[in-house]
Parts: C-alpha cells; sequence; structure tokens
C-alpha cells in the first residue's frame, strides 16, 4: 500500500511528537553534575572579583571557607581620590549555599601590619561586603556590595576615617 506524501509526513510527524517527552536527555541532570544545570557547587571555592566605586578600583582573588578555616586572598585597591595604591588587605569570605549568598569581611593581612604608608599617610582599615550568587552553568558568579574604611592622617587636622562603597562582582574560578 502506497500513501500519498501528506499522509506520510503527517504519520512521521504525529509519531515524533508522541515521543519527545521521552527525548529530554540531561534536561534535568538531579546528580549535581556542575557542568549539567549547575544545581550543585561545593561550600568551598575559590573566586575571583572586581571591585568599582567612586574613585575607588579594585580586584581580588579569594577561597571561600567555613566559620572555622578562613584563608585570605589578597585585595589590591587603588583609590584615585587621594593616589593611592593599597595591597595591605585580604578578603576572608564564607558562602552560605542554602540562601545563595556570600559575606566577606576585609581586614588587613597578617603578614603585613597595619602601619601608616608614609608617603601618604594612609592605614588600612577594614571593610566588608555581601554578596548574591547565581549558577550559570558552567559558572556560579556572584555579585554585591560593601565599604572599605581607610584611616587618614594628614598631620595637620585629626585622623579621620574615609568611608568607600563599592559594587563587586565576580565568579568561581576553582573549587
Amino acid at each position: 500500500m502506497n500513501l500519498p506524501a501528506f499522509f506520510q509526513t503527517a504519520f512521521l510527524l504525529v509519531v515524533l511528537f508522541a515521543f519527545s517527552p521521552r527525548l529530554q536527555a540531561g534536561a534535568s541532570n538531579k546528580n549535581g553534575n556542575p557542568f549539567g544545570n549547575g544545581s550543585f557547587f561545593p561550600t568551598s571555592g575559590t573566586f575571583n572579583g572586581v571591585l568599582r566605586g567612586v574613585d575607588t578600583v579594585g580586584v581580588t582573588a579569594f577561597t571561600t571557607g567555613t566559620n572555622t578555616t578562613l584563608t585570605g586572598g589578597p585585595l589590591y585597591l587603588y583609590q584615585a581620590d587621594v593616589g593611592v595604591y593599597d595591597d595591605t588587605m585580604s578578603v576572608y569570605a564564607t558562602l552560605d549555599p542554602s540562601a545563595n549568598s556570600l559575606s566577606a569581611f576585609i581586614a588587613p593581612s597578617t603578614n603585613t601590619p597595619a602601619t601608616p604608608n608614609t608617603a601618604n599617610n594612609v592605614s588600612s582599615g577594614g571593610g566588608s561586603f555581601q554578596a548574591s550568587l547565581k549558577n550559570s552553568p558552567p559558572n556560579q558568579t556572584y555579585s554585591g556590595s560593601g565599604v572599605i574604611s581607610e584611616i587618614v592622617d594628614t598631620n595637620t587636622a585629626p585622623v579621620t576615617t574615609v568611608n568607600y562603597n563599592f559594587v563587586i562582582n565576580g565568579c568561581r574560578i576553582g573549587n
């Protein structure tokens, strides 16, 4: 029996659409494969970040950990309003996977004392930021905001603290 081409095509389309719900290979991926839908990333990981604010730009790379094992990663800042490059601080971060958030505090590095920069009379202060995590398979990105405080001694006025608000964006670069 030889059917016209129209009926052959229609029959083929009906067969394809009838069985298409079963053809979703890899769409669910509930096994936690980070290269699938990005539903699983470990709590510990290495992240990079770019920090931007008014007269402030910086870069960092840090490792997240638990509250009992924090490892600082370097933070390199340039503050254009006072013409200072600051590499004396580190970022210490924790990751909360259930809240999809990243919390970090910024403090002077343990290997660099918080002493004034003799040329610019600036001491390291500290700060913090909060960020939201977003899964963009196969990447995990974050964005947030925070503040850094610098202690400035001009030798002509009392010591002051300058707060620099910033936004930070970055992504996971390793586990």
